[in-house]
């Protein structure tokens, strides 16, 4: 029965770690679509031209 719990302690463990890269990926995915969204190239490019 050791084997069992250990084969589930790690199963559990797995979907754990899964789980919080899941979340990582979708919470980096959103900043990187906020930032590109939310920015402007030409503006970015051509600041210093403007002062």
């Amino acid at each position: 029965m050791v084997i069992g719990r250990r084969f589930i302690q790690q199963a559990n463990a797995a979907r754990c770690v899964a789980r919080v890269l899941a979340v990582m990926g979708m919470v980096s995915v959103g900043f990187l679509l906020f930032a590109s969204l939310t920015s402007n190239p030409v503006l970015n490019e051509f600041c210093h031209f403007s002062r």
